[in-house]
């Protein structure tokens, strides 16, 4: 029987054998008791192969649809195949039905007994917030609390010890000062061990292939695991240190050492990649795992990429025929727009030409009108002192 962290908080970590056995399980469930899966989606590979065929075939005959109506007909039946087995399968979970030829509850079901039996810890939502005795910084707070007890000279009790997992002896009060100086060059000679065997792993790994390249990675990984742990170690016994200088060498100390794990971790992450994408692009093209089926598609999606190829550069070249036929549009508008501005500079200079000679008509129509009147003026004057003579002389002889 293995007991829960809550039923071992209670117990004090006490290994006890009482007569009535006591068991309490609190599973890590989320999103109010409820679970799905992708089972009750439509596979996104179906009809695949009758749709990339009626692709192919329009696009042999562009300008025909007539010639692929067997494809367009088996790609229609197999849609509508699909969508019936859909609805089943979502009519078949909504009720809460086995999934045929499954022999095990379906997820509705397990979603009923949920409801019906609450679980304590419903209330707990993935990833906002986890349960306290499942959070990973805890191992953190209970080594923090060690490191304050072990400066203040505190029992420490044991379940810290088992929860941790530190080699580290707590409320350790060295005698004299040396043992703290031969513990701190342990510490790091034993980094220094750990850093030139995974520097070896590392180097080593980048010149094997296949399982023996696996297994070194792996080794590398342990190896850095244990590094972690060991400047845990360092940092908790740099918090003991009495000596202000020897604390602040070995902070020093350790964040050189966490530079130089974190390069090595870097490079370990990037050999992991180039190995992952090895493995990908072997199983890729491994002949031997596609069948009849899967060559046939990857032939055909190669000749839709041949033709998407050859579309797209006719496309770029189209492209660029349109930007120097927008470029010369563009030249022609331009020699276009000198030319409206020169008319225009003439249509003004003769706008100008036109009010002056306007100006000019007006002085010289106000002058005949002047001389007119003048004229008018001397013709009544020269008429009125004829008449006047005439006058004069009439009544001078009569």
């Amino acid at each position: 029987m293995i007991y829960t962290p809550i039923l071992l908080k209670k117990l004090n970590c006490r290994r006890i054998l009482p007569k009535e056995w006591k068991f309490r399980e609190i599973l890590p469930l989320a999103l109010k008791n409820c679970v799905s899966s992708k089972s009750d989606r439509v596979q996104p590979k179906i009809c695949v192969y009758e749709m990339t065929m009626l692709l192919a075939c329009l696009k042999k005959n562009e300008f025909d649809n007539s010639e692929c109506s067997e494809e367009m007909k088996a790609f229609n039946e197999c849609f509508e195949k699909e969508k019936a087995a859909a609805i089943e399968l979502k009519n078949s979970l909504k009720e809460g039905l086995l999934i045929p030829g499954s022999h095990k509850l379906s997820f509705s079901q397990v979603n009923q007994l949920m409801q019906q039996w609450p679980h304590p810890g419903a209330t707990v939502r993935r990833i906002k917030r986890r349960p306290p005795w499942m959070a990973s910084h805890k191992t953190f707070r209970i080594k923090r609390k060690l490191a304050k007890a072990q400066r203040v000279n505190k029992p420490v009790p044991q379940w810290f010890r088992l929860r941790t997992g530190n080699r580290i002896r707590y409320n350790f009060q060295p005698a004299l000062g040396m043992a703290n100086v031969s513990l701190s060059n342990q510490l790091k000679q034993q980094y220094g061990n750990l850093s030139a065997s995974l520097t070896a792993n590392v180097a080593r790994a980048q010149r094997l292939t296949g399982a023996k390249k696996r297994a070194v990675i792996e080794e590398a990984d342990r190896q850095i695991r244990e590094i972690d742990e060991l400047l845990e170690q360092i940092e908790l016994f740099s918090h003991d240190e009495t000596d202000e200088h020897e604390r602040k060498r070995l902070t020093s100390t350790i964040s050189s050492f966490r530079i130089d794990a974190q390069k090595l971790e870097s490079e370990l992450e990037k050999i992991r990649r180039q190995t992952a994408n090895v493995d990908q692009r072997a199983e890729l093209f491994n002949e031997d795992s596609l069948n009849e089926n899967q060559k046939a598609l990857l032939i055909s999606n190669t000749e839709i990429l041949e033709q998407t190829n050859r579309r797209l550069i006719d496309a770029y070249d189209l492209s660029l025929e349109t930007v120097d036929i927008g470029a010369q549009t563009l030249r022609d508008l331009e020699s276009q727009r000198e030319v409206i501005t020169k008319t225009k500079s003439r249509v003004r200079s003769a706008h100008d030409n036109i009010y002056e000679s306007s100006r000019s008509l007006s002085s010289i129509m106000n002058r005949l009108m002047r001389d007119r009147f003048i004229a008018v003026a001397v013709g009544a004057m020269f008429l009125v002192v004829f008449v006047l003579v005439i006058y004069w002389i009439v009544h001078k002889w009569f």
